[in-house]
């Protein structure tokens, strides 16, 4: 933008060289993203608040190592045999939400844990009861396992906004945990 003005500037004639030119624009850090232990996650799924599927999404997602939009873009359809074949993906665009397909463009099939088919099979029961609530207003046209109470796509964006604030108010609960067992004295015994 200021090297723009710079150059329209010389064109009008006010500035003779445009010294933003042979400069390089700041290269941004680099962000390392560390896994969650098993102990992590269940801390975080078990603290979640958010949209009302959030605790499911979560082992869900950590169960199958999915990408946010391909846990967003999943359907009840996509999983048989306790098998979950992953095929597209929820986008979030200035036009709206669209799904497209994965990453790579190839489909591929998980099987899905034990405990993530119970947390399914539970969420599945929650959901039919908010089908029945909505009556014709859900969208069971989407088949979405995780989506809004109407059956409407979650947005990839919010959610990973809930999952930021989940982390924090996490890590801040542990370090808590921490600092008052770190403190505790042990009591000696008195004669």
């Amino acid at each position: 933008m200021v090297s723009a003005a710079f150059n329209r500037g010389i064109i009008w004639q006010i500035a003779t060289i445009n010294p933003v030119r042979p400069s390089e624009p700041p290269r941004p850090k680099k962000h390392k993203a560390a896994a969650l232990t098993v102990a992590q996650q269940d801390l975080l799924s078990e603290s979640a608040t958010g949209p009302w599927c959030i605790r499911t999404l979560l082992k869900v997602s950590a169960a199958l190592g999915t990408r946010r939009g391909e846990v967003l873009a999943l359907r009840w359809s996509d999983i048989e045999n306790s098998c979950v074949t992953i095929e597209r993906s929820l986008i979030q665009t200035k036009a709206g939400l669209q799904f497209k397909g994965t990453k790579t463009d190839e489909p591929r099939t998980l099987v899905v844990p034990g405990e993530a088919l119970e947390a399914l099979e539970a969420h599945r029961k929650r959901q039919n009861q908010l089908r029945r609530q909505f009556g014709p207003a859900y969208r069971s046209d989407l088949d979405l396992i995780f989506c809004q109470p109407d059956g409407n796509p979650l947005k990839p964006d919010s959610l990973s906004g809930t999952i930021r604030d989940l982390s924090r108010a996490s890590a801040s609960r542990s370090r808590k945990a921490v600092r008052s067992t770190s403190c505790a004295t042990p009591t000696s015994p008195t004669s």
